[in-house]
């Protein structure tokens, strides 16, 4: 019996995988305390492909850098690409909730400068998760990369 506890002690130290619907919990940002669900005024585009979905979160990045908010990472997550994570590399930049909306305000304004929404300028009452949701994207969690993740999922 005395062999078996270093055993069942290792089984509950390991590192528990996520779960499949959000697998990278615990890898791209800390697993969110909650996750709260966003019914948004746009609708996902038929034409909307996980290639358009990474082009435009490139794109986005790069309209980060060239405001001046470099020390926001912008990433696609997901086989389809369909889940959009937002890391700050800087301290105290999304500490709280009201600051990860905040930051979610501000991509508002960059997004509509960038494909696809800079030819067909989207309606002007759709936010930044709207926008999202018009690409089919699912879910939006914004971290401050070390304890707090704001997650949302689009509907």
């Amino acid at each position: 019996m005395p062999r078996l506890a270093p055993l069942v002690l290792l089984a509950f130290l390991a590192p528990q995988a996520a779960p499949a619907a959000d697998r990278e919990a615990g890898t791209l940002y800390p697993p969110p305390k909650s996750s709260e669900l966003v019914r948004t005024l746009a609708k996902p585009r038929d034409d909307a492909s996980a290639g358009e979905r990474r082009r435009f979160v490139l794109a986005l990045g790069r309209a980060l850098t060239n405001a001046g908010l470099g020390e926001v990472g912008v990433e696609t997550a997901g086989d389809d690409a369909d889940r959009l994570v937002v890391v700050a590399v800087r301290d105290g930049m999304v500490d709280t909730p009201y600051r990860a909306r905040a930051l979610l305000a501000r991509l508002n304004g960059l997004a509509r400068e960038v494909a696809p929404f800079a030819a067909g300028q989207p309606d002007l009452e759709w936010s930044f998760l709207d926008l999202l949701r018009s690409l089919d994207f699912e879910r939006v969690t914004v971290s401050d990369g070390a304890a707090l993740a704001v997650q949302n999922v689009l509907r």
